[in-house]
């Protein structure tokens, strides 16, 4: 999310003019593009049927989206092939704690080491769409066994992550890609460690305790806020935690004053809508996404059975996520000042410049 904020200093003054009517039309376009484009097919086959592949097609298209549309083809494709991979495993060990959080710990320390490139916020919805697999394995096919759904739940997510690389590549012809923000291979080490370690951890309790749903908003959570830097992973725990309370509310009182199902999810839609644009939007602080975000899946996700206890669900889980995370601040940041105090004589800036 930090990434496009920057883009402002890279285009230069002459992109300021254009802003009211120029940026408004491109973000329409964007928007347009990744809902039909991106989501398309995932919509096409629950229509058809296959509505288990919706939420694993839309989440690794726009993985693949992101990647495309950002960064480049090589990534994308690196990582359409650990998503076939890891969704697979993901799945098929799903009931058994420890497999379950060994998949979910490898994928985080591969994750966490790409910081190192400053690739890793890209690739945070591989992990996420995983995170949701391994809490709340769903069966594509209801007669076929475990690990047949398992290579089909990879399948998906491979082509899904392949199509939406595609499309972004192709929507990020004419868009400058935002510079990378890499970080010092030490720090890079510390967090991949440090989220297969919590990740790994949490996805054991989840399949112990056979949390699902709910274990799959708790596992969220902490990809989503475990940042590189132990600062950014404090900022971003605190508007993690006040968007989701401003967004239970509003969820909350859309299900007390609502009772129209085309209406409440005519607001989801205009939700999540919001919410995109915050994304797109450079500077738009973290907690104003996850405020629209918030009510936008509770309403679609709870629509067809209670949104009330949905949005208490998502609200307790998230928040007790959140609690993970500033124990982990607490706990690792100190072992981190420690390692990155000066052990030599020369006080200069030469082994941080080699290092990164």
């Amino acid at each position: 999310m930090s990434t496009p904020a920057s883009t402002p200093d890279s285009s230069g003054a002459s992109a300021a003019a254009p802003t009211s009517g120029g940026a408004a039309k491109k973000v329409i376009g964007m928007l347009v593009g990744v809902i039909l484009g991106v989501m398309g097919p995932g919509i096409v086959l629950a229509a058809l049927g296959y509505a288990a592949v919706l939420n694993t097609w839309i989440l690794a298209a726009l993985g693949g989206w992101m990647v495309g549309m950002f960064v480049g083809r090589t990534l994308g494709l690196l990582l359409a092939v650990g998503m076939g991979i890891f969704l697979t495993l993901g799945y098929g060990f799903a009931a058994n704690p420890w497999l379950a959080g060994a998949v979910v710990g490898t994928a985080a320390a591969v994750y966490g080491s790409t910081a190192r490139w400053g690739v890793s916020g890209r690739l945070v919805t591989g992990m996420v769409i995983l995170a949701f697999t391994v809490a709340q394995p769903t069966p594509i096919l209801s007669d076929a066994g475990v690990w047949q759904n398992a290579a089909l739940t990879g399948l998906v997510g491979l082509l899904a992550a392949l199509w939406g690389l595609l499309v972004g590549q192709l929507m990020g012809k004419s868009t400058p890609k935002p510079p990378l923000k890499p970080v010092p291979a030490r720090q890079a080490q510390y967090f991949a460690w440090t989220v297969a370690i919590v990740l790994g951890t949490a996805t054991w309790f989840v399949s112990f305790l056979q949390l699902q749903h709910g274990g799959s908003w708790f596992l969220l959570t902490i990809v989503v806020i475990l940042q590189p830097g132990f600062a950014d992973t404090l900022t971003k725990t605190l508007h993690r935690a006040l968007g989701t309370v401003a967004g239970f509310f509003i969820a909350m009182i859309v299900a007390l004053v609502i009772p129209w199902t085309a209406v409440v999810v005519l607001l989801a839609v205009v939700f999540m809508t919001i919410a995109m644009v915050l994304v797109m939007r450079p500077g738009a602080p973290y907690w104003q996404f996850v405020t629209f975000l918030t009510p936008a899946i509770v309403l679609l996700e709870g629509v067809g059975s209670s949104i009330i206890q949905t949005d208490v669900t998502r609200l307790g889980f998230t928040l007790l996520g959140v609690a993970v995370a500033l124990a982990v601040i607490a706990v690792v940041y100190p072992f981190r000042q420690r390692a990155h105090q000066p052990t030599g004589p020369t006080h200069d800036s030469g082994p941080a410049t080699r290092s990164s």
